[in-house]
């Protein structure tokens, strides 16, 4: 019989289910096998996944179980918001093996005591092929235990991994019953004679605009870029606002360095009131940076030529750590499967979204953001495949989530493309998915509208979705996004008839319109023309989709926040007194 790796993954559902996938895996682990068992963790609840744990120690006592959270799990090559997936990888060559070592970091005490616990694991190096290495990296100090693990670690060893997503309740990792660990290392060691490997890097993202050096930084704090407050970059260039959003907004513009004859792309977190900008890791004073975009068709390009030297390599398992913030590039999980679906018709796929990506190929270890790591692993000679066929892609619409504020950027900083820029304005002011001028957009229209005179016809109709969690979470996503899809046909409708009417998407299932030009009753007939069109429309669910809807008006003083803020308490108005209606303030 043929010996090769194998992965096997489910999604976890009810315990029955999952014991019957157990005892099925059971069958599969012969006694001259090796197996680990892990769980990627996306918001699942501590009484599910402490079900999950304990069947797997009732049913397969003997096999590694290791865990992490993530917000993303790549089943069956897709990104899933699944909120628990197990998986198991199968090595059948007698000599190979596998094993997992967790180890805590205190990042308040020296890290030499980190040191010391990684030798008392007691690992014989010489047999280890190959680590995946899983750290919390924004709860330790990730240079210093890099250092470390560089240092212990003999380069020849393949390095790869992620770092387990911080979400709401922070990063964590376990291993068996030690529990969640929130600041910790977790090495999960492959090895064997017949034991081979290879990895590649997808990125994707090209600079824009000329040189920014950090003129002034400490440690994850980013104070100046060319002497001026590292926020004026983004808001200078790219209208990017102190706000709230500022994070996902940002995910589309990382900044990127050079490092050990590398490029990294750096992430930032958030904006201190100050305009420093809190970095994913340390940028030393005096790096060069660049602000960059991402081009969703050289991103699928790069994918691809991964995919046939992937092939030409003939892996029998493929690992996938890629930053949840190109998924956020992208849109949503399925738009961002395009370039991680393609590897399935390789080999079976597993993997996570990921806040770092970690990769050691003839470097130190380097710490990615915004980035996709790829490793194909495989037991003896190359599977032969054929290479797969090319599948056609929605880069073009695709292309929309790179250009939201790229026009400003480029008619600000290189006036020689204003031509280009032109071109441009059309694409950078529309929001991905319902085709409504996006959230920057609508706020610089409305912003233009206040410095403008007379203010007394201008009105401001905003309207949320009532109750749009729910159908989230009973129907999922793609029906939520279907949902929205509607709901913008019926206000474009609606708006078509009205003269300097501008309408766009606040952000999630709230909308925003710009009314110039029109009475008290005219905005009010809209907004209840509005209302009524989504309450008689079908929708696919199950259910009366509604909207509650606040109108403001105009003072003839008022500034914008001041007025974008009566209309926002106009809809809470209607929210409060029983949804599905038109307030005015």
């Amino acid at each position: 019989m043929l010996t090769m790796m194998k992965q096997f993954q489910t999604v976890y559902r009810d315990a029955e289910s999952f014991q019957a996938v157990l005892q099925d895996w059971k069958k599969r682990c012969l006694p001259d096998t090796q197996a680990i068992i892990r769980l990627f963790v996306s918001g699942a609840e501590e009484e599910v996944l402490a079900e999950a744990c304990a069947l797997i120690r009732r049913v397969m006592p003997d096999c590694p179980l290791v865990g992490n959270s993530a917000n993303g799990v790549i089943v069956d090559g897709a990104i899933s918001e699944e909120k628990l997936v197990i998986g198991m990888t199968l090595y059948e060559k007698p000599t190979s093996f596998v094993k997992a070592h967790l180890i805590p970091v205190d990042p308040d005490a020296d890290l030499e005591q980190f040191r010391a616990r990684l030798r008392e694991e007691g690992i014989n190096w010489e047999k280890v092929t190959a680590a995946e290495l899983l750290m919390t990296i924004s709860t330790i100090p990730f240079d210093a235990v890099a250092r470390i693990l560089d240092e212990e670690i003999p380069e020849r060893i393949l390095l790869i991994g992620g770092g387990a997503f911080r979400g709401s309740g922070g990063p964590f990792l376990f291993m068996g019953d030690s529990g969640k660990r929130q600041s910790a290392v977790l090495l999960l060691l492959v090895g064997g004679v017949e034991l081979h490997g290879v990895t590649h890097v997808v990125q994707g993202w090209k600079p824009l605009g000329s040189e920014l050096v950090a003129t002034r930084s400490e440690g994850r704090i980013l104070y100046e870029l060319n002497g001026k407050p590292a926020f004026d970059t983004y808001h200078r260039y790219l209208r990017i606002p102190m706000d709230e959003h500022f994070f996902e907004n940002t995910l589309e513009f990382p900044l990127s360095m050079k490092k050990h004859g590398a490029t990294l792309f750096r992430s930032t977190s958030s904006c201190n009131p100050d305009g420093s900008l809190v970095t994913s890791t340390e940028i030393p004073e005096g790096t060069v940076l660049h602000t960059n975009y991402g081009d969703p068709q050289k991103i699928l390009s790069q994918v691809h030529k991964c995919v046939r030297e992937m092939a030409q390599f003939g892996p029998e398992v493929i690992s996938v750590y890629s930053c949840f913030g190109r998924k956020s590039f992208w849109g949503d999980s399925e738009t961002a499967s395009q370039e991680t679906r393609p590897l399935e018709a390789v080999a079976p796929v597993y993997g996570f979204c990921t806040s770092g990506e970690l990769v050691r190929v003839n470097t130190p270890i380097l710490l990615h953001n915004m980035t996709m790591v790829i490793t194909g692993m495989r037991e003896g000679g190359p599977v032969h495949r054929e290479n797969p066929e090319e599948e056609e892609t929605g880069q073009e619409d695709s292309a929309l989530s790179l250009i939201s504020r790229l026009v400003n950027y480029v008619n600000t900083a290189t006036a020689e493309i204003l031509e280009a820029n032109r071109a441009l304005q059309r694409m950078a002011c529309t929001d991905r998915l319902t085709g409504l001028l996006n959230r920057g957009e609508i706020q610089k229209r409305i912003m233009d509208r206040m410095a403008e005179c007379p203010l007394d016809s201008t009105h401001l109709i905003m309207l949320d979705l009532d109750d749009f969690k729910g159908i989230n979470d009973v129907y999922g996503h793609q029906a939520g996004d279907a949902v929205l899809m509607g709901v913008s046909e019926v206000i474009r409708q609606v708006a078509e008839e009205q003269s300097e009417c501008s309408c766009g998407r606040w952000g999630g299932e709230e909308f925003m319109i710009l009314l110039a030009g029109h009475t008290d009753g005219e905005a009010f007939r809209m907004a209840e023309e509005i209302r009524a069109g989504i309450a008689g429309r079908n929708f696919p669910v199950d259910r009366q989709v509604t909207a509650s809807i606040g109108i403001a008006r105009a003072g003839k003083t008022e500034r914008a926040d001041p007025f974008i803020g009566r209309v926002d308490k106009a809809l809470y108005q209607a929210k409060a007194t029983g949804k599905n209606r038109v307030c005015t303030l």
